[in-house]
């Protein structure tokens, strides 16, 4: 029986769900924009226990982790919410459906590597470092495109490869901080030194006092 009794779930749902472990979750459909009217969240629909599910999306950043996974099935950790949710996708080289023998119960060794993995993404970095370092790289990016042509934008690869270059910076910087490697003072910068007193404005030197015109004499 399936964990969910509504055709629709939502990210608060399956971040409880996932507390212990990731969700095995069939992805039956393309993501879908709402018809509700604009501005509304898009969805996708989804497999759980073998019952249909449409999920709805919580921002741009789960839209394009979960682009292009029609007919797989992939273990996933849902987390946080609104703006800060992510998910985190496990087997994503599965294969298509139609390939896949019967889902069966992972073994215990599987599991348990499984539950301990939603803590730490590849690489040593944290999850929810990753998490956030992505979230401000969209950000960021997102301030810089017209908004016009942002919905097109966030489906083309220079999308990928900007969000992975920013995010991985922001990671390293915040790596450097973690480490109590300090950038110097503004004053102690090679970049700034002297720049200081450039623009610094000059002082005005003071008027020299004006003589009081004569007056005229008397006839």
């Amino acid at each position: 029986m399936s964990t969910f009794e509504k055709k629709g779930v939502y990210h608060s749902q399956l971040v409880k769900a996932t507390a212990d472990g990731p969700l095995a979750v069939q992805i039956t459909g393309d993501i879908t924009q709402s018809t509700f009217g604009a501005g509304k969240p898009p969805f996708i629909n989804i497999k759980i226990d073998g019952k249909e599910h449409t999920y709805t999306i919580e921002n741009k950043f789960i839209e394009e982790k979960l682009h292009g996974l029609k007919g797989h099935v992939v273990d996933i950790t849902f987390t946080g919410s609104r703006d800060e949710a992510d998910i985190e996708i496990y087997d994503t080289g599965a294969a298509p459906l139609a390939q896949r023998p019967a889902q069966t119960q992972r073994p215990a060794q599987t599991q348990q590597r499984a539950q301990a993995a939603p803590q730490r993404a590849s690489h040593g970095v944290q999850g929810q470092t990753v998490g956030m370092a992505i979230n401000n790289a969209v950000k960021l990016i997102s301030v810089s495109v017209v908004p016009a042509k942002l919905d097109a934008y966030f489906l083309t690869p220079e999308f990928s490869k900007n969000v992975w270059t920013i995010a991985s910076d922001l990671i390293r910087v915040s790596h450097m901080l973690e480490g109590g490697n300090l950038a110097p003072a503004a004053k102690d910068r090679p970049e700034t030194s002297g720049k200081v007193e450039q623009h610094r404005p000059a002082q005005r030197e003071p008027e020299p006092a004006q003589e009081p015109e004569p007056e005229d004499e008397p006839w």
